[in-house]
């Protein structure tokens, strides 16, 4: 497996197995102090993730990275996330003067980090649509991205969970059969 391969195989399920557990993190109830420290820590690793897919999906100009158009004939729409992406941006990645404060409406809180991940999964899709057919096809696997799946397993980690394989849905894929009647079309 070649390079190119091997992002679609590996790192862009992961990209979105990440986006999507971390967004069901973001929908839990805050009742404590604990709970927003983690829902902060989860919004702030959701937005890498979704910076990450949109730059991806619409096939952002940095020639480091892999785009959808490596791939397929698909470009995804930034309209329907003009604007959110951007005061993403200036809430979490950016330290400076421009930082959004808690009573902006620029905000990026659930009902906007629910708008992006509707955005990404149908995005995805239509991009997996795109790949039915073509060279690509067989690489993609959905189940490395199946978050239901890889929660439900049950896997035996070595001495203690390191960091150093991020990818858990690599170790359950090969452990694990995909669920039956799933279409990820």
């Amino acid at each position: 497996m070649n390079a190119k391969e091997h992002w679609l195989y590996e790192h862009l399920s992961y990209e979105l197995l990440m986006l999507r557990y971390t967004h069901k993190w973001l929908q839990v109830r805050v009742n404590t102090a604990a709970d927003a420290l983690a829902w902060n820590a989860n919004h702030d690793a959701f937005a890498v993730y979704a910076r990450n897919l949109f730059l991806f999906l619409t096939n952002d100009r940095d020639a480091r990275n892999f785009k959808a158009l490596d791939y397929a004939n698909f470009t995804a729409d930034k309209t329907p996330l003009k604007g959110i992406m951007q005061n993403l941006h200036e809430q979490v990645f950016h330290p400076g003067k421009q930082r959004t404060p808690p009573d902006d409406e620029k905000r990026v809180g659930r009902p906007k980090v629910n708008k992006v991940k509707n955005w990404v999964e149908e995005n995805m899709e239509r991009f997996v649509g795109q790949l039915k057919g073509g060279p690509y096809a067989s690489i993609w696997k959905p189940e490395l991205a199946d978050l239901e799946r890889i929660e439900a397993a049950t896997l035996l980690v070595k001495d203690h969970w390191d960091g150093n394989s991020n990818h858990v849905g690599m170790a359950v894929a090969h452990i694990v059969p995909p669920r039956s009647g799933v279409d990820f079309s």
